[in-house]
């Protein structure tokens, strides 16, 4: 995706929304799971949730997986 591409994404996203921004789950630095952060923030009566999970050299877990755990409550929630 092109910067520019990427910057008008964001803005449509935040734009006079009620957000939850910068939250890492259980996959890195987090206590909760992509779910658990979906309900609560959905129950909270928050629009949009946006997770920014550390990506060090190494990763500790599998990226593919959490990939997975976003699209799959993207689709539940």
């Amino acid at each position: 995706m092109r910067e520019q591409d990427f910057e008008a994404t964001f803005e449509e996203l935040v734009r006079g929304r009620r957000y939850v921004f910068h939250v890492h789950t259980d996959f890195t630095d987090g206590t909760s799971s992509v779910s658990e952060y979906c309900e609560v923030v959905l129950a909270a009566g928050f629009e949009q949730l946006v997770f920014t999970e550390h990506v060090r050299r190494e990763c500790s877990y599998r990226f593919d997986d959490y990939i997975y755990a976003v699209k799959r409550a993207r689709a539940q929630y």
